[in-house]
């Protein structure tokens, strides 16, 4: 149902109006606090994304879990702290220690960040790559101008 200004709306329990698009709104609001995105050094591990920060976290949470990985999440802030480990070419076994935080951008666009705690910077590169090509690749889909 249209209104006077060409609003969806449905009318609910009888008389009250409510508008779709305020629902839509609320229900993809994030539900912890974003820090400020500040782009103040070139660092090519992020990208940018239209998607819930929610949804950001939880695909990169059940990764870790379907990897038995212990992340350490932040209760206020989209920042997720974990320990990745891999083998070297000759059999030692490398830990890479990784912090992903979620910052926003502007109204409705979100960086994804990860930065290297500790661990070789060039196992780094690599499993960032990944995660921005193949496990959170659909959320990898927005640009912001320089």
């Amino acid at each position: 149902m249209a209104d006077r200004k060409g609003k969806k709306t449905t009318t609910r329990a009888g008389t009250v109006a409510v508008d779709e698009a305020e629902i839509e709104k609320a229900l993809m609001k994030p539900t912890k606090n974003l820090d400020s995105y500040q782009k103040v050094f070139a660092t090519n591990t992020e990208f940018f994304s239209t998607y819930n920060p929610d949804m950001i976290e939880e695909a990169l949470l059940e990764y870790l879990k379907n990897h038995a990985i212990e992340p350490t999440v932040n209760k206020n802030k989209y920042k997720v702290k974990f320990v990745l480990k891999t083998k070297d070419q000759g059999g030692q076994v490398q830990q890479i220690q990784i912090c992903m935080r979620i910052l926003l951008v502007e109204d409705e666009k979100y960086a994804v960040e990860f930065q290297r705690i500790s661990g070789d910077q060039i196992r780094f590169h690599e499993h960032f790559n990944e995660f921005k090509d193949q496990y959170l690749s659909s959320f990898n889909d927005a640009n912001i101008e320089a």
